[in-house]
């Protein structure tokens, strides 16, 4: 069984946004995996580990719906890897690393397009030719 938590570590600097992580532990052996996505601390619900998208900024929201819905996939991701694993039988947290390391260049071309479209949904600048 292995137990999958997304964290905030705030940035040690003042002002400046911090890391959204995963911690992995499996067989009592703790690995983290750092994110590319950053938030400000009043922006992360640590009770609840999620994303607080009230912000009073459209551009700032759209951002903060992405990272939420881009570290649920993340996870997702993991759980995947995960299952499928534990199909193989036993695994260490480094395998699963390995396995989440290697496939990250794929898990990000369509996240990346999708943030693009949203994006430019919310500026009004979706054009077909």
């Amino acid at each position: 069984m292995t137990s999958v938590k997304i964290k905030f570590r705030k940035s040690t600097i003042k002002n400046k946004e911090g890391a959204l992580y995963i911690q992995l532990i499996h067989n009592r052996n703790a690995k983290l995996i750092t994110t590319r996505f950053r938030l400000y601390p009043s922006e992360w619900d640590a009770r609840l580990s999620t994303v607080v998208t009230d912000s009073a900024d459209n551009n700032r929201n759209t951002y903060l719906q992405n990272v939420k819905d881009g570290s649920e996939s993340e996870i997702r991701r993991i759980y995947d890897l995960i299952a499928l694993l534990e199909r193989r039988g036993d695994y260490t947290t480094q395998e699963l690393i390995e396995y989440y390391i290697s496939n990250s260049f794929n898990g990000y071309f369509f996240p990346f397009i999708k943030y693009q479209i949203k994006k430019l949904k919310s500026e009004n600048r979706i054009k077909m030719w």
